[in-house]
């Protein structure tokens, strides 16, 4: 989208995670979209997406600026019927869309407890005083201290998550 309502959005909410996902009834049929016409219909239903005929319309019900979306959405059809997209240089899904009109808002979200349960290295969680707690163990991306203070993502995780249920399992069988 154009940058000028991206930046209305991050000045509104505090937020730079926010972002809301905009896209038309021609997005629907291209073989990347998250929804099919069926899934679309039931998340309009339940409110996890805001369907509109217009921008006008969809601009008041996200409470977005209506030029500030008319003209990022006529900037993009635009350019993406030049096949470009200056602002991301996306090459994939540059496609002109229309209406009906739909907006999905992303949340902040967290896939793993970042501190998580301190473990030993037999993947035992311990106490506050650093003593295994009987029977219980973690692995991955509930179990704390194994990275440092941060969460690790986009797959790095996947060799300590395998690796701590190994141990984990090797433990609790009493193999180790």
């Amino acid at each position: 989208m154009h940058m000028d309502l991206e930046q209305f959005l991050i000045k509104k909410s505090n937020l730079i995670s926010l972002l809301i996902k905009f896209f038309g009834q021609t997005s629907i049929s291209e073989e990347a979209s998250p929804w099919s016409t069926e899934s679309l219909d039931t998340d309009v239903k339940n409110g996890l997406v805001i369907k509109a005929s217009s921008l006008k319309e969809l601009s008041s019900l996200i409470d977005v600026p209506v030029n500030n979306l008319v003209n990022s959405v006529n900037t993009w059809n635009r350019n993406a019927a030049k096949g470009i997209d200056p602002e991301y240089d996306r090459t994939m899904g540059v496609k002109p869309f229309s209406g009906p009109y739909y907006a999905y808002k992303n949340t902040p979200g967290n896939l793993g407890a970042i501190g998580g349960l301190k473990i030993n290295k037999k993947c035992n969680v311990l106490d506050i005083y650093q003593q295994p707690i009987t029977g219980l163990y973690a692995a991955g991306l509930n179990a704390g201290g194994w990275i440092g203070s941060y969460y690790p993502g986009s797959g790095t995780a996947v060799g300590g998550v395998i690796h701590q249920g190994r141990r984990a399992a090797k433990s609790i069988l009493g193999l180790e």
